[in-house]
């Protein structure tokens, strides 16, 4: 059963957090002219004493591919829409007073990946309306694929704006980790232990991804729910990355001991300095990978790296 919310637990917890990220286009992109397909979004509370929770982080990876030729565009809505739902259901829960965690938990697996779809696809549809699809866009459709491909963006536009998700979110009483599609998402503990938050979804196969422009996409989104109680221990640092950044290490055992390298850094070397690395370690990885690359990091206790 889960338990009701006590703030009293958390406030000896907590003593400030904040996000930093990162993001660079790789040289495959970059090479034949087309835009960094990744966006990322957030949101911080502010307070008299620095940021604080309730916070959440979006990433997205717009897929790049010929039929996907607004996807920059498509995870850009993604990582927007996703960081308005989940603060408008972070204001929910406080201003109705929801203490009942079994409730939240339905709210955010049940329902909540169904508004933020909905909430996309209402954009795609307004830029459709507004832009639509040039004749030249087209014509380029054709000339890399074929006419099958222009019937099929016509009768279903969303595919030209293709994108996934990962997202992580904190309130005073749960946290969660959301994903929809390929990427990663890393919760790295005081120790230096670094696990994989969300499963990978074995039905992705080599390039192959869900996305906004799945089938009934909200079927496809995997989440983890935890309970802020007093037994609960909040992650150091959690890492959120597009695939492009784990494609450029050589295997997870490699990709995995960058938690620990980047909480070892942010302790000798501290945040300021970590952020101003960010952009010149996914250089190097966009190089390796040849994708774009995004990385946005949650970071515990953040003062303490000032």
């Amino acid at each position: 059963m889960i338990e009701k919310f006590m703030p009293d637990q958390i406030d000896k917890k907590i003593v400030s957090w904040n996000i930093i990220s990162g993001s660079v286009i790789g040289s495959s992109h970059a090479r034949v002219g087309l835009k960094n397909q990744d966006a990322e979004n957030h949101w911080v509370t502010e307070c008299a004493a620095g940021h604080t929770i309730p916070l959440v982080l979006a990433i997205s990876d717009g897929h790049g591919s010929v039929k996907s030729f607004r996807s920059h565009t498509g995870s850009e809505y993604a990582v927007k829409v996703a960081v308005r739902a989940v603060r408008d259901f972070f204001d929910e829960c406080s201003k109705n007073n929801i203490d009942n965690l079994s409730l939240i938990k339905d709210e955010l697996e049940n329902r909540l990946p169904r508004k933020i779809v909905q909430a996309w696809r209402e954009e795609v549809e307004t830029d459709v309306s507004r832009n639509p699809f040039t004749e030249e866009e087209l014509k380029e459709l054709e000339k890399k694929s074929d006419a099958r491909s222009v019937e099929a963006v016509l009768k279903d536009n969303k595919i030209v704006y293709g994108s996934t998700l990962l997202m992580a979110g904190i309130h005073n009483a749960f946290m969660f980790y959301m994903q929809l599609g390929d990427g990663d998402i890393l919760s790295v503990y005081e120790d230096g232990t670094t696990v994989r938050a969300v499963a990978r979804d074995e039905k992705l196969i080599a390039n192959e991804t869900t996305s906004f422009c799945s089938k009934d996409p909200w079927n496809e989104f995997r989440i983890k729910f935890y309970p802020v109680n007093a037994d609960f221990k909040f992650p150091e640092l959690i890492l959120i990355s597009t695939d492009g950044y784990s494609n450029s290490f050589r295997d997870d055992d490699n990709f995995f001991k960058v938690g620990k390298d980047i909480l070892d850094i942010l302790r000798s070397e501290g945040a300021v300095s970590t952020e101003c690395s960010i952009r010149e370690w996914l250089e190097a990885s966009a190089k390796m990978s040849g994708d774009d690359v995004t990385l946005g990091m949650i970071i515990k206790d953040y003062k303490k790296y000032i």
